[in-house]
């Protein structure tokens, strides 16, 4: 049941005795750590200065089939699909096609205000830092102007436009939305020529997008049992045509990625370059990290930069960030700290969700047996 670790001798500093005793104890503690969260499957990658390091397979992909989880296996990654798309937005940004404080209004093609403060315009910054004051509960197929009309006012929260937090899962998929109205481009697309192709990642916002839809693991609740028959992800539609609309669902959670590649791109978090390929400026992922109060109409200080969580909860000195994402049984972690050059992934496609303190006692335990071999 248990895979091999696959070590990446990357790092010619460390002599390979040392680095292959270090990953053995890492084995060997988180085998004993999984089956206590009722894990099913799950990959641990971790990278630091620039380096993949190690790299951990635990489980079952299909514990029906007995297909165990491998490099090659795709994950669907919930909430840091958020953090995943924030990249490309911020490429658009960068291009001058979208504007963080401009009213989002202005790219939908129609109002866009909290009925209790029709002067305060919502705009993209609001919606990154979770600022925005739109609720954060959707229902796909409903058409997203119907749903964001000030008539609605159930859609709205009471308080100021940027005046506090309250995370908005509708207000991250706008993102999406945004993203077609200035493109042209269908979501997937979008993200997928922006930042996964560069990147040479194969990654997709559905399992029938994907070069090999059969690697996908599938999903499992947190007690054990399956979420979804199997082939209900093979045969979920995508419609490229959909247009802004109808396409505000899927920044929210619906990325698929394998463990390393989600690892690539919290690597190129730290400085906006990974390799010779750099997809944004050091300043924008600078500004993606930091806080958003007294940044344009944002007067609170969000745990949120820009689609990017601001940790201070894994240790005991230093800001971590990165994101999480919860979803049933699936629990995805990628955080990333810039002083040492740490680099860390996990997901399960079914573990217990329990969680201290806003993050996934699995993933505390996890984070803390990487930080103490990998971190400094």
């Amino acid at each position: 049941m248990m895979k091999r670790v696959l070590v990446l001798l990357l790092c010619w500093a460390i002599p390979f005795s040392a680095l292959a005793q270090e990953s053995e104890e890492l084995d060997e503690a988180l085998a004993a750590i999984f089956p206590r969260y009722r894990t099913v499957g799950a990959v641990v990658a971790v990278a630091k200065d620039g380096e993949l390091v190690y790299h951990y397979d635990y489980g079952w992909a299909d514990r029906g089939q007995k297909r165990p989880v491998t490099a090659e296996t795709y994950f669907k990654i919930a909430s840091v699909t958020k953090m995943v798309s924030a990249m490309r937005v911020m490429q658009l940004v960068e291009a001058g096609s979208l504007d963080l404080d401009a009213p989002v209004g202005d790219y939908l093609g129609y109002e866009v205000v909290n009925p209790s403060y029709p002067d305060q315009p919502i705009t993209l910054r609001q919606l990154m830092s979770h600022t925005s004051s739109i609720h954060g509960s959707y229902t796909s197929g409903q058409q997203l102007s119907k749903m964001l009309s000030p008539k609605n006012k159930r859609r709205w929260e009471s308080w100021k436009p940027g005046s506090r937090y309250d995370y908005s899962n509708l207000g991250a998929g706008i993102m999406g939305s945004l993203m077609e109205a200035v493109t042209g481009q269908d979501v997937n697309t979008c993200v997928d020529e922006g930042v996964f192709q560069p990147l040479g990642i194969d990654a997709a916002f559905r399992v029938s997008l994907l070069d090999a839809p059969e690697q996908a693991a599938l999903r499992y609740n947190t007690e054990g049992s399956l979420a979804r028959g199997r082939n209900f992800y093979l045969n979920e539609s995508y419609d490229p045509l959909a247009g802004p609309e109808a396409h505000y669902d899927l920044t929210i959670g619906d990325v698929w990625i394998r463990g390393d590649d989600l690892c690539r791109l919290g690597m190129l978090m730290l400085a906006g370059t990974l390799g010779d390929v750099t997809l944004l400026q050091p300043e924008t992922v600078a500004e993606m990290c930091a806080s958003q109060q007294g940044r344009g109409s944002v007067t609170v200080d969000s745990p949120y930069g820009l689609c990017v969580q601001r940790v201070t909860t894994l240790l005991e000195d230093r800001m971590v960030y990165g994101h999480q994402g919860l979803s049933d049984g699936i629990l995805c972690n990628v955080y990333w700290e810039p002083e040492s050059g740490l680099v860390f992934v996990m997901i399960t496609n079914g573990s217990s969700c329990a969680m201290d303190n806003h993050i996934g006692k699995l993933s505390r335990r996890v984070f803390a047996q990487v930080w103490d071999r990998f971190g400094d």
